[in-house]
């Protein structure tokens, strides 16, 4: 499953991102290339929903893992699988 969002960390403004691997408690973020997530609290939103908050950590050169605040509902993963 990828899809499109949007990020804002304690550094910077919003900014584009593509959502990978999404499930109730975790997924993974890709930046736009040449953009780096600081590590740490993040709110982002999945397509239009959100925002969702969670904490990222480094997972390589280009990608974080987040662990989110509070579980997302299954319905919401559920839709961007089917989508």
């Amino acid at each position: 499953m990828q899809v499109l969002g949007t990020y804002v960390d304690e550094a910077s403004s919003p900014r584009k991102l593509v959502i990978l691997n999404l499930s109730q408690r975790d997924c993974r973020l890709v930046p736009e290339p040449g953009h780096r997530l600081a590590a740490g609290r993040v709110d982002f939103w999945i397509g239009g929903l959100g925002p969702f908050s969670g904490h990222a950590e480094n997972e390589d050169e280009t990608s974080f893992s987040v662990r989110f605040a509070e579980p997302l509902d299954e319905r919401i993963v559920r839709h961007f699988a089917i989508g």
